[in-house]
């Protein structure tokens, strides 16, 4: 790719992740990317009108032959220390800058809300990238707002002191973990005040969760139940976008920021269905 691109172009290529280890095609891309000399990101796009999911493989490539060693020297670092890493240990930050729950399992890629963010953030990406554009990024906010729709309502069952057993048994058990745990999150941010936001990072997440508990000392307990209609609930998250997108783009855990083990046989398949 590196040799038919002209110095200065930009590309946006659409891929299909393999069965059973979605994150492992992002991760190959990006490394490979990387060791090629360009500036390259996997980004998730919902260019139809439902929710499915596409993922676009986009990037840059230097424009002069110095900016294109050093990215190959940076890139060469970049793989090695990934090599180095012990599986389960830490997660991969040459591949994984940002995180995104709409993006999960497929942890190496970033939303494109994201990706606005890491260009203002990082030098070296600091080129606004062709996908960028209103649309996209109306996209990316709706479908932030469809989830945080479908979790909020069960999270604030879950943190009620009057939620019932079952109902918390019937709730967890049509939810993901990860879920159950945005869910919550959801519900508290929405029941308290506008809180400071800062770039996602794992450490940074880690930080919010302890402040929020330690918040949660000092008030009562007792959440009210979700009695808000839907309408009304969908009137309160938009209304409080930036504060439930900051959410859903930090890990509620660091596991979340590591690839999950591969599947195989029929849940492989399966899952491609």
């Amino acid at each position: 790719l590196r040799l038919v691109c002209s110095p200065g172009a930009a590309f946006g290529l659409q891929f299909y992740p393999p069965k059973g280890d979605p994150d492992f095609g992002a991760r190959a891309l990006i490394a490979a990317s990387k060791a090629a000399g360009l500036t390259a990101e996997v980004l998730l796009d919902f260019p139809h009108r439902g929710g499915a999911k596409k993922w676009v493989f986009s990037g840059k490539v230097p424009k002069a032959r110095s900016q294109l060693l050093l990215a190959n020297i940076a890139g060469a670092e970049a793989v090695g220390a990934t090599s180095q890493t012990t599986p389960g240990s830490v997660a991969i930050p040459s591949l994984q800058p940002a995180w995104c729950a709409l993006c999960w399992p497929v942890v190496a890629a970033r939303c494109t809300l994201l990706q606005d963010m890491q260009t203002r953030h990082t030098t070296a990406t600091s080129l606004p990238s062709p996908l960028l554009a209103a649309g996209i990024q109306a996209r990316a906010e709706h479908q932030h707002l469809e989830l945080a729709l479908r979790l909020t309502r069960s999270g604030r069952r879950l943190v009620s002191a009057s939620a019932d057993g079952e109902i918390c048994k019937r709730i967890q058990g049509e939810l993901t973990p990860l879920q159950c745990q945005l869910a919550v999150a959801l519900a508290k941010t929405l029941e308290g005040p506008k809180r400071h936001r800062s770039l996602a990072t794992a450490e940074g997440c880690e930080g919010a969760a302890k402040q929020v508990a330690a918040e949660e000392d000092d008030v009562d307990s007792g959440l009210s139940p979700a009695v808000a209609t839907r309408t009304e609930l969908r009137a309160l998250i938009e209304a409080r976008l930036p504060d439930v997108i900051a959410v859903l783009h930090c890990p509620p855990d660091r596991k979340w920021t590591l690839p999950p083990p591969p599947l195989t046989g029929a849940a492989a398949s399966s899952e491609g269905d």
